[in-house]
């Protein structure tokens, strides 16, 4: 069935990503990257296939007992691929899902019309392969987007004593990930770093359908969120009159809490500093035990969309608590963004781009321990000059680098380059 129809005005385009929430998922969900991509380009005329899995990542569940097409708006649908789940994120059967995933991609892109690009995520990395194999074997331009350092990440996930046995394993994996990436006709970074990365695994300079596309967060009323505020916040003893330092995440080990509550119980004398801390995940009941008389603290869990708009439109500070790992250091991940579109200084746990990006815009800082993590706290919460500064920092900020409809059509332009590149090779 392999042939293609689209309106000359238009392009049909292939996003290969797993992981995110889905637009058929209940909530209604949080779009993520690939998510705002699909909806701006449908909404610009563009046809869209959006393949994924049955098994939902992130709730363990299965959302269809078989393969499924879902349309999602007019030339838009998701295509799930059934595949078995998993119990646990670091796992073998997590490790067969991906193979299998990879191979249910390439046995269900036969069986469809062609289309004129794809965009594949680097992980899981079975299936942004298989789909460089697909495009590679029709002529197809494949773009993959990076944003997440597998497979170094790997390693740092192991304990230490045990990195030097894995060492032969982790080096197969990365030439495998290099032999991927070096086929494929562009590479996405979310930073300069992170583009880098993926340029040295695939062991050329950059090329002209090579972007840095950053991790974008969408335009949203601030003046609309805080008439929503009492709605959300009042039934926690919560007022826009308070300083509240934010946390919004997730209570798990890419996060490090232990000084944000250490500086809690040092402010918790302060009457005016509340720390709301929003979330779910496995270390939220621990959170709670250790916060279970810090009266300033609040653990609301999981949190809708408004909710969190009204939090922060209303907040003083949003807290960056990120372990020290690569894939943090070099990135800005969706938080980041996030706290600057609410005009939030931002203060962040490790050194890196977010670090040097709120210097030069004057847009937050770095603590390097819970007492200058409460200083900090302090001087925004008593200095309404300095806070006032470093809030039209993050917003300057957020329009620069991090504002979504601009990023996604920067992301639209990169795949019509592409096209535009192999139909002139073809020529």
């Amino acid at each position: 069935m392999n042939s293609k129809s689209t309106p000359s005005d238009s392009l049909r385009i292939w996003i290969v990503s797993n992981g995110e929430p889905l637009p058929i998922d209940d909530g209604p969900p949080r779009l993520r990257r690939m998510g705002m991509l699909a909806h701006h380009l449908q909404s610009h005329g563009h046809e869209v296939d959006w393949f994924s899995s049955t098994f939902h990542h992130y709730l363990k569940h299965q959302r269809a007992d078989h393969d499924t097409v879902v349309p999602v708006a007019d030339g838009y649908r998701i295509q799930l691929l059934h595949t078995p789940g998993y119990p646990s994120g670091v796992s073998l059967a997590r490790l067969r899902y991906q193979k299998i995933l990879g191979r249910r991609f390439s046995e269900k892109a036969l069986t469809l019309p062609l289309p004129d690009v794809i965009i594949a995520t680097l992980a899981p990395l079975p299936l942004s392969k298989a789909a460089v194999d697909f495009g590679n074997s029709s002529n197809i331009p494949v773009l993959v987007d990076i944003r997440d350092l597998w497979p170094d990440l790997y390693r740092e996930q192991l304990p230490r004593r045990l990195q030097p046995f894995f060492a032969p394993v982790l080096q197969s994996i990365r030439r495998s990930v290099g032999k991927t990436l070096a086929r494929a006709d562009g590479l996405w970074g979310v930073t300069e770093d992170f583009l880098k990365y993926g340029l040295q695994l695939a062991g050329r300079g950059e090329m002209s359908l090579d972007r840095v596309l950053a991790t974008a967060y969408p335009v949203w009323s601030r003046k609309q969120a805080l008439e929503s505020f009492a709605r959300h916040w009042e039934r926690y003893g919560l007022s826009p009159d308070d300083f509240l330092v934010i946390f919004l995440g997730t209570f798990s080990r890419q996060f490090v809490l232990e000084p944000v509550l250490e500086a809690a119980r040092i402010l918790s004398d302060h009457p005016r500093v509340r720390f709301v801390l929003c979330g779910s995940g496995g270390e939220l009941e621990s959170i709670r035990e250790k916060t279970n008389d810090l009266t300033q603290v609040v653990l609301p869990g999981w949190v809708g969309e408004e909710a969190i708009h009204s939090l922060l439109a209303a907040a003083g500070a949003g807290l960056a608590p990120y372990t020290d790992s690569i894939n943090f250091t070099l990135n800005t991940p969706n938080k980041f963004g996030e706290y600057l579109s609410g005009g939030v200084p931002v203060l962040v746990s490790i050194s890196g781009t977010m670090e040097r990006l709120l210097k030069e815009y004057d847009a937050g800082s770095r603590y390097q321990s819970s007492e200058e993590l409460a200083a900090q706290i302090l001087q925004l919460a008593d200095d309404p000059q300095r806070r006032q500064r470093q809030q039209q920092g993050a917003l300057v900020l957020y329009e620069e680098h991090f504002r979504a409809d601009r990023i996604m059509d920067a992301m639209d332009a990169a795949l019509q380059d592409a096209v535009g590149m192999i139909k002139q090779k073809l020529v």
